[in-house]
């Protein structure tokens, strides 16, 4: 592409995105640095449109840009947003606050992304250090089933019903509660497994059946553990986007916020560093003209986590990576100073 299409390219993006209708060459020559007449925009725009990265939506309408072309200037012509002062302070001093949780530093990463992109965003908990038993007890429900409680320690709280082939005494329940305190509590949970039945001095042949559906229980912990906390804020920011006027269509997205297996397939789809995902490149099925820029986020040079924004094709991909860019780095700092 020549230097002159890229700049008529270029010039209709900016202008689509900030306007959203349809960009005529009137809308563009003498700016963006045009200085050509209206009719040869008009024929340079024709080109781009046979090219693939422009399209007329009307006959008698002006052109938008195709995914073709936002990928085109994503990868060539997207220059460098400058963060305001006001911009850069925000994510500082929200950021900096002092937070005892993982959850609320997490919460006030996105909460600020989604105010300052006024699009929704999403943050994945980090991966730096495998989870831990902390506590167990066993209870009783009734004659056949019983309650597992594990307490892990994040302090996340995790229940399982237990069936019983018969019935415990209430000094069973003490019995398998101190057994698994004593040999699990300070474990790392991935050493647990389905398979594994130790001799653990049961007292009865009931103790060790209820044992093997603890097993189990255990290694459920492991397989949602896998699937790590996807948080998102700012999801009624979508109602802000023309593109989304349908309400079936919001709908279908807002159904899909509420899918943490979902949400994490798409996090995880995306590189390391910045990755931009245009259109039919965004891994969701029935969901139409989004686009999603993340970013990882890095603890002591390795990424653990990853932080991104979710809006229409024609979002602002210049301000949003920038702003990623800059959230995700304190992040990682603030997610240090809370480790200590």
């Amino acid at each position: 592409m020549d230097d002159r299409k890229q700049l008529i390219l270029r010039a209709i993006i900016r202008e689509y995105i900030g306007k959203v209708e349809p960009v005529s060459s009137k809308n563009i020559t003498g700016r963006y640095g045009l200085d050509v007449s209206s009719a040869t925009v008009r024929n340079e725009m024709s080109c781009l449109e046979r090219m693939g990265y422009i399209e007329q939506p009307h006959t008698s309408a002006g052109r938008i840009p195709s995914e073709m072309g936002y990928r085109y200037y994503v990868d060539y012509l997207m220059e460098k947003y400058r963060l305001a002062i006001r911009e850069k302070q925000a994510i500082e001093n929200r950021l900096d606050e002092r937070v005892d949780k993982l959850e609320s530093l997490l919460q006030k990463a996105g909460e600020i992304l989604s105010e300052l992109t006024n699009y929704p965003s999403i943050v994945s908990e980090p991966t730096m250090t495998q989870k831990r038993y902390r506590h167990f007890k066993l209870v009783e429900i009734n004659d056949t089933m019983a309650l597992l409680v594990i307490v892990l320690d994040d302090s996340s709280i995790k229940n399982y019903q237990i069936n019983l082939v018969g019935r415990l005494k209430e000094e069973d329940y003490k019995t398998i509660s101190n057994i698994l305190n004593d040999r699990l509590a300070g474990q790392d949970i991935s050493g647990i497994n389905s398979g594994m039945l130790p001799d653990w001095g049961y007292q009865s042949l009931n103790d060790k059946l209820v044992m093997e559906d603890i097993l189990r229980a255990l290694a459920n912990v492991v397989d949602q553990d896998n699937v790590h906390n996807i948080h998102i804020s700012g999801t009624l920011n979508i109602f802000n986007q023309p593109e989304f006027k349908d309400i079936e269509k919001v709908r279908g997205l807002l159904n899909f916020f509420e899918q943490q297996k979902s949400l994490q397939k798409l996090v995880e789809s995306g590189r390391e560093g910045i990755s931009y995902r245009i259109g039919e490149e965004v891994p969701l099925d029935n969901l139409e003209g989004l686009s999603v820029i993340t970013s990882t986020y890095c603890v002591n040079g390795k990424p653990v986590g990853t932080i991104g924004v979710i809006g229409p094709t024609r979002m602002d991909y210049s301000k949003s990576s920038t702003l990623l860019e800059k959230i995700s780095e304190n992040l990682g700092i603030s997610l240090i100073r809370l480790m200590k």
